[in-house]
């Protein structure tokens, strides 16, 4: 997948080591990240019914605060 990417940098939300934290002082799930970040790398989250499904849920969210 071409993100158009090219030239620039790439930001790092989450640090890629998170060693053996379970949570932080923000709650960060490190299993979770790197749950995710497996399904990333698999493609998981290309697949149009699950895109709409996290477009949903991030939408959801965002009208709850």
């Amino acid at each position: 997948m071409d993100t158009g990417s090219q030239g620039r940098g790439r930001i790092r939300l989450v640090p890629p080591a998170a060693g053996n934290r379970r949570r932080d002082a923000e709650g960060v799930r490190w299993s979770r990240v790197r749950a995710v970040r497996a399904r990333i790398a698999a493609g998981y989250y290309d697949r149009a019914d699950v895109s709409y499904k996290l477009v949903e849920a991030v939408l959801d969210e965002l009208v709850r605060d």
